[in-house]
């Protein structure tokens, strides 16, 4: 009996979820019963409504019922209500009450007011609902093959550190740099995963990135605390990722002499982040646009924001500006105390 007690509720709130989601089949039995039911609670409203003042327009309430029965249930169920929608408000409430004919002239417009305006709701509402429903679908797509993604990612990581481990067993030394830095990576794409749904530290995306590179005397990171909502955290750390690897690459990071300079202000809104490479080799500007110029040119959209490298002599100097949004000033906060990371 308690199994069943606590089922029951588990249940009314999966079934209500379905409902939120336009997860009703369209055509079923249950898609039915539910656009009968909306006609049923419009009715009752219009006669609620009615005692408090007769004179209230008779379609009014049986409009959000067409609405909610072609969301939920589909064409078909929207038909279904605005359907007995009509001939409920036509027999209970359009004069001679109770039959439907004879019918006035200015009754029988409203009718055809009303069928022409459900007619529109239905067609909209089922567009919006396959729009949602495709929607739902793409994103638990997108969702079951990022999970797919993310479990090669790691087991193909703990592969290499094993066969690495193997290999390098009889040089300690350079096996503890190396899973250093493997485990460093693996945070950096923990850090990646964990930035979809929880804000992020802007000083732990920068340090994740860097750290598998350089040493201590290589890497300056200053600014002030700054937590970044879940959608810019991502993005900026894909622009601190594509930075680091070509630093390692060609840039500062390749020379142990060079050193990398990372540091963000804040004024009212705007951040701005300043990446300045020095003392390594000479880098220039790329003959083509790959990925990385891509990136740098999309990522920052949706924030107002944009990336601007520079290839100067003494090395790249990247401004990354973007607009922090306002409504999230109060809750993730400005601090200004000073933060210096190597």
């Amino acid at each position: 009996m308690k199994i069943a007690t606590h089922q029951i509720p588990r249940q009314s709130v999966e079934f209500f979820k379905r409902l939120w989601r336009h997860d009703l089949k369209p055509g079923s039995p249950l898609a039915f019963a539910f656009a009968v039911v909306c006609v049923v609670a419009a009715a009752l409203t219009r006669h609620l409504l009615g005692l408090i003042d007769p004179a209230i327009i008779v379609f009014a309430p049986y409009f959000p019922a067409v609405l909610a029965a072609t969301l939920i249930g589909g064409l078909s169920s929207g038909l279904v209500a605005l359907v007995l929608g009509g001939l409920s408000a036509w027999w209970s409430f359009l004069p001679p009450s109770h039959a439907f004919f004879p019918i006035a002239r200015d009754e029988a417009i409203s009718l055809l007011v009303y069928c022409a305006t459900g007619t529109i709701i239905v067609i909209a509402a089922e567009s919006h609902r396959r729009l949602s429903s495709y929607y739902y679908e793409r994103e638990n797509f997108n969702q079951l093959i990022i999970g797919e993604l993310q479990h090669r990612l790691r087991n193909k990581l703990a592969t290499v550190q094993a066969v690495l481990g193997r290999d390098l067993r009889n040089n300690n030394d350079l096996w503890n740099e190396i899973a250093g830095r493997l485990a460093a990576i693996g945070r950096t794409d923990e850090l990646i995963l964990k930035s979809e749904n929880t804000n992020v530290e802007i000083v732990e995306i920068i340090n994740n990135e860097l750290r598998p590179y350089g040493n201590t005397s290589q890497i300056r990171v200053t600014g002030g605390s700054l937590v970044l909502p879940p959608m810019l955290a991502l993005s900026l750390t894909l622009i601190v990722h594509e930075l680091s690897t070509n630093a390692a690459k060609y840039g500062a990071l390749s020379s142990p002499l060079a050193r990398v300079d990372v540091n963000w202000t804040v004024d009212d809104d705007q951040v701005q982040v300043m990446w300045t490479e020095s003392g390594g080799p000479s880098v220039h500007s790329p003959n083509h646009k790959g990925f990385g110029s891509e990136l740098f040119a999309r990522a920052l959209v949706p924030f107002h924001g944009k990336v601007e490298p520079e290839f100067a002599p003494g090395g790249l100097k990247c401004k990354i500006v973007f607009v922090f949004p306002r409504d999230r000033r109060a809750g993730l906060g400005f601090k200004r105390r000073s933060l210096t990371s190597a």
